[in-house]
């Protein structure tokens, strides 16, 4: 497995999904980005945990599927764990 850092999957996230980006936010080793679904219009969030502040290298990302509960019964949000770009794309790309 490729290990993931900034520049392999941050920036062509970014790149790929500028229009759908709400909000991006850095806080401490945690990176946080707020999307519009393009498949189905809800508002997920992507958690991106580095290995330190100051470091790219990433640890550990979270595909947060509807963060408002606007397209489930259920109030609690789906986490799903990311281990590739292509991965997340296939989740983002799910229109269940």
């Amino acid at each position: 497995m490729t290990t993931l850092t900034f520049n392999n999957f941050i920036k062509p996230l970014k790149s790929d999904l500028d229009e759908n980006i709400i909000q991006h936010a850095r806080i401490s080793e945690n990176a946080i980005i707020d999307i519009i679904n393009p498949c189905t219009g809800t508002l997920d969030q992507i958690r991106i945990t580095h290995g330190g502040y100051v470091s790219d290298d990433i640890v550990n990302v979270t595909y947060v599927i509807d963060t408002e509960g606007v397209d489930r019964s259920s109030p609690e949000p789906v986490e799903v764990p990311i281990y590739s770009l292509e991965e997340l794309y296939e989740w983002i790309l799910i229109e269940d």
